[in-house]
């Protein structure tokens, strides 16, 4: 993979709204260049997969989560059945939303909680390669296959080969109504809330597996999940509630003076079957865009889709399939191409940051150009308590 050298020197740059590279660094430090396969790269196919934490966002001022909390359930709703047009503000990305600059804090909090609860073995964060988002793989997986957007991707080294793939949408709320989307208010009225979590249902979920090599630990919302023997005897809300593993200390170089933090209520359902999770997706025609969805079933190892059809929010049929069935065989062989793609790019962004070590380095993707930025001296994405965890 080439890149071309610096076009400017470094400095100061202005900060202007939604500019990907506001705070940044003057000074391209690379552009990169699309991966391109030999021929002999074999299949991507997600391997070791482990549920590692859970949680839903509770809507309150100061940042706080339900552990290990529960997506909404699935219910098989008679057909027709309409449904009104979605309305109001609804998250983009509530994790950025609720946790500006450092929006891993949650995912790490969830994790160690569990493990403080016994209900998963201590993770062995050292080892990992990659902690993330499934939305940034999907991002990164389309630029590789040539594809045209605008984003920003911030990188820390943590420990000695951990990187962490962190940032946050410039709009992380959107005002429905304006369109003719029926997605939220068709996911509410096809599921219910696991009893306590009526008013949480935002639900993200953290995997750990291995992706050809490379160990990946990624986070993803759940749409909802197909029903199970233990969803109807969850507890309901529990009034304790704990600080966290992650405490504050003095900080010290290199970490936020002021980093946020997250208040953890203990609640909700015994862990989800993965094998039970659900995507749900809305459609007013026949069509399915499988190269833009399957990929985000697969990155997250989500194993359900169902595509609900509608006409002016009357829908009157869903088609169900399953990753690895004979239907998608042909979906899956054409996705490989960009596996194998985004499999050679993460290995180089690895490369490129343990490159920089401590010098924090931001991915800057602008039409189909992806260019590497420095983050100013002293910015972190997680408190120094937490970062201390990937150190063996």
């Amino acid at each position: 993979m080439s890149t071309q050298p610096p076009t400017k020197r470094p400095g100061a740059r202005k900060k202007y709204k939604n500019n990907p590279t506001s705070g940044l660094l003057n000074g391209v430090l690379e552009t990169l260049s699309l991966p391109t396969l030999g021929g002999s790269e074999r299949d991507i196919i997600p391997e070791d997969l482990a549920y590692i934490g859970s949680y839903n966002w509770v809507d309150s001022p100061k940042p706080t989560i339900v552990v290990p909390g529960s997506p909404r359930i699935w219910v098989d709703r008679r057909m027709p059945m309409r449904v009104p047009l979605d309305s109001g503000k609804n998250f983009i990305d509530q994790n950025g939303h609720r946790m500006k600059k450092f929006t891993l804090l949650p995912l790490i909090k969830a994790v160690q909680d569990l493990t403080d609860q016994g209900v998963t073995q201590k993770f062995d964060w050292p080892s990992v390669d990659f902690v993330t988002d499934r939305g940034r793989l999907r991002k990164l997986l389309a630029w590789a296959e040539g594809l045209s957007d605008q984003w920003r991707m911030d990188t820390q080294l943590a420990g000695a080969n951990t990187v962490l793939l962190s940032g946050r949408a410039p709009v992380t709320k959107e005002t429905s109504g304006r369109s003719t989307s029926y997605g939220f208010n068709y996911e509410d009225a096809s599921t219910h809330p696991v009893r306590g979590l009526e008013n949480e249902p935002s639900h993200h979920r953290i995997i750990a597996y291995n992706f050809d090599g490379l160990r990946m630990v990624v986070r993803f919302e759940v749409d909802a999940c197909l029903p199970y023997d233990a969803a109807s005897s969850a507890p309901p809300f529990r009034n304790t509630s704990i600080g966290g593993r992650v405490t504050k200390k003095k900080p010290s170089s290199g970490t936020p003076s002021n980093p946020p933090d997250v208040k953890i209520i203990r609640a909700g359902s015994p862990e989800v079957p993965q094998t039970h999770l659900l995507e749900i997706k809305t459609h007013n025609s026949i069509r399915m865009n499988w190269p833009k969805t399957y990929p985000q079933l697969y990155l997250s190892q989500t194993p359900h889709i169902h595509h609900a059809f509608h006409e002016d929010g009357v829908f009157t049929s869903v088609k169900k399939f399953t990753l690895g069935q004979s239907e998608l065989a042909e979906v899956d062989k054409s996705a490989q191409v960009g596996f194998k793609k985004l499999r050679k790019l993460l290995d180089y962004i690895q490369s490129l940051v343990l490159k920089h070590g401590t010098a924090r380095i931001s991915f800057v993707c602008v039409g189909k150009t992806l260019s590497v930025y420095r983050i100013p001296q002293g910015e972190s994405c997680l408190p120094e308590d937490a970062l201390a965890l990937f150190v063996a």
